[in-house]
């Protein structure tokens, strides 16, 4: 199964580092600096019911590169959605499942536009 994460903060991190705790195939999605310390470090999530893991799954700051996956992940502020949705867009095909976890409520109707 190939997996996307778009959004690696507190929220999609997390998300990821249980992703690649169980599946081979997690693409990230991060830009610059971020990209950078992925790649160098690693992906590292401490918590008390994980506990401390490193990940070393793939990282882009070109989705496309990564051709279409079978789940995407959005964990991107509602600010962002727009843009990350569009980014990810190459990535998407018949029969890959699209998961937006952000909050509050007025994403639906940006994600369902793009």
């Amino acid at each position: 199964m190939k997996i996307m994460i778009t959004g690696i903060g507190g929220v999609g991190g997390y998300i990821a580092s249980v992703l690649c705790a169980n599946y081979d195939d997690v693409t990230l999605i991060a830009r610059r600096k971020r990209k950078e310390s992925l790649q160098t470090k690693g992906l590292v999530v401490h918590s008390d019911f994980f506990g401390d893991h490193t990940a070393h799954p793939a990282v882009t700051d070109d989705p496309a590169s990564a051709g279409i996956q079978d789940v995407i992940f959005v964990c991107v502020k509602n600010y962002s959605l727009e843009a990350a949705l569009t980014a990810v867009l190459p990535c998407i095909g018949d029969d890959t499942i699209v998961v937006p976890v952000l909050n509050g409520f007025t994403y639906h109707d940006t994600a369902a536009a793009s």
